[in-house]
């Protein structure tokens, strides 16, 4: 006879569970539910917003000192609030908030068990308790739907940006300057090095509320964009917007607010321009304007414009770490909430491995949409990897795909997802979900 094969211990435990504070204050190792029901579920690459975690606990145990059943301490210490952390093979993987609390009752064979199961969702679904707030700094008359991020929102870096220069003089000889009306011959530009026109104004406390009227031209199409959201575009070729111009408007508060255009010239063309002047205006309900004080303008001096204005012929957009942290901050100050959340790194220009982070032209989201499954899940999905320090609740942000195998190690091969989802980019899809679960036998 062929002796069989020796007997194999079953494997150790390779899910740990521990319960915390909301604080980090720990309070007990969780070693009772002995039922193999002991699961994690997190998203590639980490997300882990919406993954969820489940176990069953007994709600009484055998006493020894006793010989009787009495009640299980560790059952009455899954309260609501505190934080159950996952540590696969005795590395912190996961953490799950305690929610209201359902309990089972279940019989077998005429002998009644009561169990306590719990099924929660990450640490990281705190984000959903925030929204995405619009870009500060300016209140619309219309528009602002829509937080767009990218080279025309705040939180870009211009200071790499040319200064805009006029290649000559934007009136044509023999004519007066229009004022207050809007330059009727353009600023003519080099297309191979602008396009894309920034500029920051800065309004004083004793001039906030401050309302705006926004009056453009462009050959022949443009868009103007003020703190992120969009005035609208002009009309495409081959009909062209120079016959008449095209007005937006903003109430400005005090601070900074960044007014931003996007020119297209027709194909080919020898001699693209655009012109914009900002007015104050005496009544908002009206739109009458206050001919005496242009706020700022293109400009109609030869050589540099005597506004600050920056320009570039391609979009140098803010980094994900950027944009996370604008909409974290913010939502903190305002909402006041994820108060207990911070972003790892001073730098955001470095991912957490000290890479350089890719510039994100433009990204929009939709105001209002929740911060961790709509905004959050998003940039994960297809600008970013995330990981979070469950210990701190600190996000780490990664260069795409590079965070590495969370499941393994940071250091291996990325494993990734090749399901229907693929942004306009053509970027390939970024988030999967992967269960962990307990082996008892």
């Amino acid at each position: 006879m062929t002796p069989g094969p020796e007997a194999v211990e079953p494997p150790q435990r390779r899910i740990q569970l521990k319960l915390y504070e909301a604080d980090g204050t720990f309070v007990r190792d969780l070693t009772t539910d002995l039922t193999g029901t002991r699961a994690f579920t997190p998203e590639l690459p980490g997300i882990g917003a919406f993954g969820t975690a489940a176990f069953s606990i007994p709600l009484f145990v055998t006493s020894e000192a006793l010989s009787e059943m009495v009640p299980n301490v560790e059952a009455t210490d899954l309260t609501r609030g505190r934080i159950v952390r996952y540590y696969l093979d005795g590395e912190l993987r996961f953490a799950a908030v305690i929610r209201p609390r359902r309990q089972t009752s279940a019989s077998s064979k005429g002998h009644s068990a009561l169990v306590r199961s719990l099924r929660m969702e990450g640490v990281l679904s705190e984000w959903d308790r925030a929204v995405l707030p619009p870009h500060p700094g300016a209140v619309y008359f219309l528009g602002g739907e829509v937080r767009n991020f990218g080279w025309m929102s705040p939180e870009a870096d211009i200071d790499d940006l040319d200064d805009a220069v006029f290649l000559r003089p934007v009136f044509a000889d023999g004519y007066s300057h229009p004022d207050p009306w809007v330059d009727g011959f353009g600023y003519v530009f080099d297309a191979s090095t602008h396009r894309y026109f920034v500029y920051d104004q800065e309004v004083d406390e004793a001039d906030a509320p401050l309302a705006v009227s926004v009056h453009q031209a462009f050959a022949d199409q443009g868009t103007g964009w003020v703190n992120g959201v969009s005035m609208g575009q002009t009309d495409g070729p081959p009909s062209s917007a120079w016959g008449q111009t095209h007005h937006g408007g903003a109430r400005l508060p005090e601070g900074v607010t960044r007014w931003a255009f996007e020119v297209q010239g027709l194909p080919g063309s020898p001699d693209p321009r655009w012109a914009a002047t900002a007015f104050a205006i005496n009544d908002a309900t009206t739109g009458s304007m206050n001919g005496d004080t242009i706020l700022w303008r293109t400009g109609y001096i030869t050589g540099v414009t005597p506004y600050p204005w920056k320009a570039s012929a391609t979009p140098q957009g803010p980094t994900a770490k950027r944009i996370i942290r604008s909409a974290l901050t913010q939502v903190q100050e305002e909402q006041e909430k994820l108060l207990g959340w911070s972003i790892e790194g001073d730098d955001d220009s470095l991912d957490a491995n000290g890479n350089e982070l890719d510039r994100i032209a433009h990204v929009p989201f939709r105001v209002g949409c929740k911060l961790g499954s709509e905004f959050l899940l998003g940039m994960a999905k297809s600008w970013c990897d995330l990981d979070v320090d469950y210990a701190t609740k600190t996000l780490r942000v990664f260069r795409w795909r590079e965070r590495g195998n969370f499941h393994t190690s940071p250091a291996s091969a990325p494993v990734f997802s090749d399901a229907a989802f693929a942004p306009v980019d053509g970027r390939l899809p970024n988030v999967l979900d992967m269960v962990h679960e307990e082996r008892i036998r």
